[in-house]
């Protein structure tokens, strides 16, 4: 694959990191708790402990239904997503 540059066990783990970061500032200014969270977005409790502690990949399907539950803003959501991509 020319051209493409794949990313690392590393990266993707700092990736998850990010996101489950992302993930606990949310859930803090909405008063949101894992167990409300899960049951919006149809996973259990477990599976988002896991993605707050950025240990469990998700696919962009969840993480947009995530970001949806936690009535992330356009602009906001946007921001949020490239912050997600910096190495």
């Amino acid at each position: 694959m020319s051209g493409v540059k794949s990313r690392s066990s590393k990266e993707d783990w700092a990736f998850m990191v990010r996101f489950g970061g992302l993930l606990k500032a949310r859930m803090t200014e909405c008063g949101m708790n894992q167990t409300k969270l899960a049951k919006k977005v149809g996973l259990t409790q477990a599976q988002v402990s896991r993605l707050l502690a950025g240990v469990q990949g998700l696919r962009w399907f969840t993480m947009l239904r995530l970001f949806k539950a936690l009535d992330v803003p356009r602009g906001r959501l946007e921001s949020a997503l490239t912050g997600l991509f910096k190495s």
